[in-house]
Parts: C-alpha cells; structure tokens; sequence
C-alpha cells in the first residue's frame, strides 16, 4: 500500500512537473510571435488612424530605442495578465502644481515621479508609465500632447477618455464651421429642404472670423430692420469666444454699448477678414421658458463610446440652471439672460445671495435644478403649455437625439477613428 501511494504521488509530482516544462516552454516559444504581433498592431493602428506628427519620428516597432518602447512592454504585459485590463486606472490633472500637491495631501500619488521637461519643442518624460496603466484618465488631453501615439501613450490595450480631435466639437468657431460645411454639402446632394432644417441644429450664427458672415452681420447691425427688433423685442444677439473658453468667460449679451464697442471694434465691418479673434455672434432667444419668472436653460450630457464605430449613449438626468436675476427681455442685466453657472456664484459673492431670490421664498439651490426630463414634461403639462402626454417620447427625446447625430455627422470625418477613444460633452438647449 506504501509503495503505491509513493507511486501516485510520483506520478502527479511528473504530471505537474510536465505541464509546466510545457506551459513554460509554449510561452517561451511564442513570446516572440506575440512580441511580434502586437508591435505591429500598434505599428498599425498609429500609422492608420493618427496622422503622424512632421516633427515626430513615425512609429517603427524595429527601431524604436528598448528604454522608450513602452507600448510593446505594456501590452505584452497585458497579454500575458488579461486580468488587470480595463482595472487598473490613473487620473492626471496636471505634472506639478498647487493642484497635485493639495491631492497628495489627502490621497496616495501613484507616480510620484510623473513630470515633464521641455526639449526641443516636445515634452519629454522623466518618468514612464505603469506598464499595467489601462485607463489613463486626464482632466485634458495632455497625454496625447506629452507622449507619442502608439508608442508612448495609448497603446493596444488602453482605454483614453479624450477623442484626441475633440476640439472639432467642442470649440464654437469648429463647431459652426463644420455645420455650414455640413449643409452645403446636404444641399449639393440634392437633398430636401426639410431635411436640412431637420439637420440644422444650432440658432442662426455669423462667424465673425469669416469675412463674408462678419460684413453680412455688420450690415444687419445697422439696417432698420434690426433697430426696430430692438426697440420691440430687447437684445438680438449674444458673442461667444471660439476657443476652449468657458464659464460665461466669453459670452456678452449685445446690449446697446456692447453693441456699440463691437462695431467700433470692427469699424462697422471694415475690418472683417483683419480681425482674427474667433468670435461668433448668435441669435439670442429672447422668449425664453421661465421658472418662478427665472429664464432656465437644461444641459444634456452625452458621451462618444467609440469613434471606430460611432457609439454615443446620452443621458436621461439633465442639468437645469436658472438665472440668478429674475428674467425680463429688456433687461440690461446679463445674469437674467445667462444662466451660466460661474456667473452666478461670481454673482452671488459679489452681491450677495439673497439679492436675486424671487419673491416665493425660492433659495440658492433652486439655481441648479437635478431633474429628469420626465419633470419637465410635467411642469408644462401643469402649465397648459403643452397638451400631450408623450411629448417628452414624441418630440423632445427625438429633437434632442437628432441635434446630437447632426453634431457627430457634421465633424466625424475629422475625428481619429478608434475605439479605445471617448469624450463627453454637452448640450445646452432653451426652449421657447
């Protein structure tokens, strides 16, 4: 009995030893296929969806230099422990500053040695990333501005939450530049006029930096027709800034001296084309929706999955803000006509909170409204301003769906086209 249990142990200690002689040397045997394999993939996707940088070396998985090949380090790692894929995350909000330095107070810093030095131009980092980094998430796209694509940064197997050509719709002067080519392109094809009032999806807009859209509003400025809009209706028009600027930074309402030092500033469209400011002026909706006499507007957020294929969910909560100065369209006011939310604390602490509050006793927290739009179906159909019950299922939901896939339709040709890329963005909607 003896001698067979020292047998059966032998036996397994021979299996066990077996299979990892096996295991062992299948893994050997195909590192280098799989080395290989994913250098390629990535040697691929980079040259094939990112239009290599002329400055930068374009990506040559046999001559990149061991210490800066990151991207076949991380993904064989990756290869070989699939268990750690889409777990392992990182947030960066910038390499050094007051910000990094209030977090490490508080949290564990994950890579202490995480900073950039300028050279020649191009960011280099001292520090490289965690191999077993799989979603590296940013307050900006600064990965893609201090690491090269495919080699150090955004390999096979990362997840990155900026579509790296957001700025196509997430800048004003982009936006509305891709729209108008959008149309026309519609028009050129023959299609409908209905269909393309369906696809407009943005007020009436001129493009200031534009030298035709500027003459054209700088004539209108002064035509009787739009002094008379003034006196009988208030402000026909607000300026946004193009760029990446926000928090009611580059929005003024023109109201009659803003009016005035615009069309000094551009000598009454003489100086259209000189001026390169990326400013845009836009109809403003001057019969708003009011709650408690406030003008509210709602934000719906929505996120772009994947641009490789386009996948875009949108979410039912929305994000109503109501203006902090009861709403009155010849106001001269502008935190009765934009309800942005830095305005109104920039307000609020100025003035105090209790300055603007409506006479039912309304507080602070009534200016950020956290509701489903299945409320507001509600308030209206309370207020008799609209009759059906599924107004929400007939017509705001696919307003709200349409405008979305107009946006995404007038700029994709322009994205990087890749899965492993996302991006959120708003929309902010008034209703009349």
């Amino acid at each position: 009995m003896f001698g067979k249990v020292i047998v059966l142990i032998v036996s397994i200690l021979s299996l066990l030893l077996t299979y990892n002689f096996i295991r062992t040397s299948l893994v050997y045997k195909n590192k280098q296929e799989v080395d290989q394999i994913l250098s390629y993939l990535n040697k691929y996707l980079t040259q094939t969806y990112f239009t290599p940088v002329a400055v930068k070396t374009q990506y040559n998985s046999i001559l990149v230099r061991p210490e800066a090949d990151y991207c076949k380090r991380s993904d064989i790692y990756k290869f070989y422990h699939p268990d750690i894929v889409m777990k392992d995350t990182y947030t960066f909000r910038e390499a050094r500053g007051v910000i990094r330095e209030t977090l490490r107070s508080s949290y564990y810093d994950c890579i202490p040695q995480m900073t950039y030095k300028l050279k020649n131009t191009q960011y280099i980092p001292r520090h490289v990333l965690p191999v077993q980094l799989t979603l590296p998430f940013t307050y900006y796209d600064q990965l893609v501005h201090k690491f090269q694509v495919g080699q150090e940064s955004l390999c096979l197997f990362q997840k990155y939450n900026h579509l790296i050509t957001r700025h196509v719709l997430s800048h004003k002067d982009n936006l509305m530049n891709n729209q108008y080519l959008y149309l026309d392109n519609l028009r050129k094809s023959g299609v409908d006029q209905d269909c393309i009032n369906n696809a407009t999806f943005i007020p009436k807009t001129y493009r200031l930096f534009n030298k035709l859209d500027c003459e054209e509003f700088f004539t209108y400025l002064d035509s009787a027709e739009y002094k008379s809009l003034i006196e009988r209706e208030g402000p026909q028009f607000i300026t946004k800034v193009g760029l990446e600027v926000h928090r009611g930074r580059g929005i003024k309402v023109l109201f009659p001296d803003e009016t005035r030092i615009l069309q000094d500033t551009y000598k009454h469209g003489k100086r259209c084309g000189a001026d390169k400011s990326l400013l845009v002026a836009q109809k403003y909706i001057g019969n708003p929706m009011l709650f408690n006499d406030h003008k509210i507007e709602f934000r719906v957020y929505w996120v772009l999955a994947s641009t490789n294929p386009i996948i875009a969910y949108a979410y039912d909560k929305t994000l109503i803000r109501r203006c902090i100065a009861t709403f009155d369209k010849f106001s001269l006011d502008k935190e009765a006509h934009v309800c942005n939310t830095a305005v109104v604390q920039s307000t609020l602490q100025k003035k105090g909170s209790d300055l603007y509050m409506s006479e039912d006793n309304s507080d602070e927290s009534e200016l950020y409204i956290d509701w489903k739009l299945d409320y507001l179906q509600d308030l209206l159909l309370k207020q008799g301003k609209i009759k059906d019950t599924k107004w929400l299922q007939n017509y705001l939901h696919p307003t709200i769906d349409r405008m979305i896939i107009h946006a995404i339709r007038s700029a994709q040709q322009k994205f990087n086209r890749d899965s492993r890329l996302a991006g959120v963005f708003c929309c902010r909607f008034y209703s009349n």
